[in-house]
């Protein structure tokens, strides 16, 4: 068996297990699965997944060029939030709080 064909049964095994409803034993033990290895895939996909970059959606910015002045600040709206961001700020904590806002 090569190693894409024992991903995708393994895969197939994990995914028989999650929609069981029984404990990892309990669906091994039935389907005659060594524990410890059903332990060893189900670890390395839920690490893969956790791994896996988070998606980025960008967001379109509309200026109203009659209303722009000379000024130290600007407000972003996320949601129904509305943040006022000045000049030196701190982008890493604005990244923090807009995903904040996003997930919520």
């Amino acid at each position: 068996m090569s190693k894409t064909e024992l991903r995708a049964m393994w895969e197939k095994r994990i995914v028989d297990f999650q929609t069981s409803g029984q404990t990892g034993s309990a669906w091994c033990e039935s389907n005659e699965i060594d524990i410890y290895q059903f332990r060893y895939w189900s670890r390395k996909f839920r690490l893969e997944r956790q791994s896996e970059p988070t998606s980025v959606k960008w967001l379109s910015l509309q200026v109203d060029e009659s209303t722009v002045e000379d000024v130290d600040s600007i407000i972003i709206r996320v949601g129904h939030a509305s943040l006022q961001v000045k000049s030196g700020f701190n982008p890493a904590l604005l990244r923090q709080v807009v995903q904040a806002l996003a997930n919520v």
